[in-house]
């Protein structure tokens, strides 16, 4: 048996169906604009990435600021046997 609708639901689901695609399109083209500087982004990091502190401290780039990288601790070999072996 045929699946029966309503015609007074057919412009509530058409007009549902337009405002998904037109939210998805948005989206696409959100994501499309962002492309060409999020590709830039990527670069200036993998730029940074690759000099050395001393470069970074001649140009007066903070590493951190560029790259969005989280502070590193340094921990003694000794004091990290040491805290392990308290377990």
């Amino acid at each position: 048996m045929p699946a029966m609708t309503c015609s007074a639901c057919l412009p509530v689901q058409s007009a549902a169906k337009t405002g998904l695609l037109q939210t998805l399109l948005d989206r696409a083209a959100d994501v499309l604009a962002l492309g060409p500087a999020s590709h830039r982004r990527a670069e200036t990091r993998a730029a940074v990435g690759e000099l050395s502190a001393r470069q970074l401290a001649d140009a007066g780039i903070d590493r951190s600021i560029v790259c969005r990288v989280r502070p590193v601790i340094e921990i003694r070999a000794g004091l990290m046997a040491n805290l392990i072996s308290l377990q």
